[in-house]
């Protein structure tokens, strides 16, 4: 692959031109909402000019070749893993490509660049825990607790937690456990991390949520957040060991045929 770099406006350009217009719309519109027609002609126009001078494309906007082959294995990939990571602002996708490596694509959402690697299917993990970096973590304590997903979401929110205390009938061990876990996310400014693992439906080319776990560094380990069914989530903390043992890859997505 020719590519390390691309900003986003030069991403976005290039899905469009090679015909995946309503793909670059929803890109767009994801990364800046709300934009009026001005910003986009004007955002495009920027974009072209830049893909003309590394000769990306020709004057009548045809796009190189190589270049093309590479917009279309981005768009048709069917299993993707994305890492948000709060604190640096950035965020980290994977797309696994037709002979089973790994496109790694790495956005930082402040200078809007998308850097591009391929990576081996094995190299996945180590990268996750690169991308988050949580060091200075001691052995976790085995403890948990379990919300309702209203509850979940109100913990977002400073205002109701003492509230959430009251009514989630903890036992003691339960109650300290909430504390803890109560006392990282004040000092990650009440935002978590979070893995999704998805599909996107061949045909319909709709994407699809298998599994996403939400993570906050502590102490004494990682907390890491999951729902066992529709209307129950768990806390759990645990050792770095155990935090990457969760994102093990082949546990959390099925891998298509087509895919490999």
């Amino acid at each position: 692959m020719n590519i390390e770099t691309l900003s986003s406006k030069e991403l976005i350009v290039l899905i469009s031109l090679c015909g995946y217009e309503d793909k670059a719309k929803g890109i767009g519109d994801g990364m800046f909402p709300n934009r009026t027609e001005f910003f986009w002609r004007d955002y495009s126009e920027k974009a072209l000019e830049l893909l003309l001078e590394k000769e990306w494309i020709d004057e009548d906007h045809i796009v190189s070749e190589w270049l093309q082959d590479f917009i279309h294995e981005y768009i048709q990939a069917r299993s993707i893993i994305r890492a948000i990571n709060r604190d640096r602002n950035e965020t980290l996708i994977f797309r696994r490509l037709k002979n089973g490596t790994w496109l790694r694509e790495h956005i930082f959402m402040k200078d809007e660049d998308h850097k591009m690697t391929i990576l081996l299917h094995a190299d996945l993990n180590k990268e996750i825990a690169s991308f988050y970096q949580y060091s200075n973590i001691r052995e976790a304590a085995d403890v948990s607790f379990t919300l309702s997903d209203d509850q979940f979401a109100a913990m977002s929110k400073k205002s109701g937690v003492r509230k959430i205390r009251r009514a989630a009938g903890f036992a003691p061990q339960e109650r300290e456990a909430f504390d803890q876990f109560n006392r990282s996310l004040d000092k990650r400014d009440r935002l978590l991390d979070s893995v999704s693992f998805l599909t996107v439906d061949e045909e319909y080319q709709d994407t699809h949520l298998n599994k996403v776990i939400f993570h906050l560094p502590a102490e004494e380990g990682v907390w890491v957040i999951t729902y066992s069914n529709a209307s129950k989530v768990e806390f759990n903390l645990l050792s770095l060991e155990g935090w990457l043992h969760t994102l093990e890859i082949k546990s959390q997505m099925e891998w298509r045929e087509d895919d490999v």
